[in-house]
């Protein structure tokens, strides 16, 4: 489990330097340390596919701002999630100093993930 901002946006970066092939996210403005590191994935050859529920948004990702106080109804807070390849995930919520979150290698977990993400970025373009 993941409880401080630090660690979720730790294990979210390494999930994004850790990718090989693909990586999809959820971010907005609040995930800025994972947000800069998609244009060092992109330098190696990994396709990044984001949405960014806020603004401003990562270049190149799918710009969906959704006011505040409906992220904090809806998801109690600011979400971000990363899945790298097929293989790994992190996904959690920002509330202020604090986070909610997991990290997973799942092998029922990422694909379902994956799969989330796939639709939502497919229904953004």
């Amino acid at each position: 489990m993941l409880t401080s901002v630090d660690q979720l946006m730790a294990r979210a970066m390494s999930c994004v330097d850790s990718a090989t092939g693909e990586v999809l996210a959820v971010t907005g403005p609040w995930a800025t340390p994972m947000n800069a590191r998609f244009p060092l994935a992109q330098a190696r050859q990994i396709q990044v596919r984001a949405v960014s529920l806020g603004d401003p948004a990562p270049e190149g990702s799918i710009a969906r701002p959704v006011p505040e106080e409906q992220l904090a109804a809806y998801w109690g807070g600011f979400p971000v999630a990363v899945v790298a390849d097929r293989a790994r995930a992190v996904f959690g919520v920002i509330q202020g100093d604090h986070a909610s979150g997991v990290a997973t290698t799942a092998p029922g977990a990422v694909p379902f993930l994956r799969h989330l993400l796939r639709r939502e970025l497919a229904g953004g373009t």
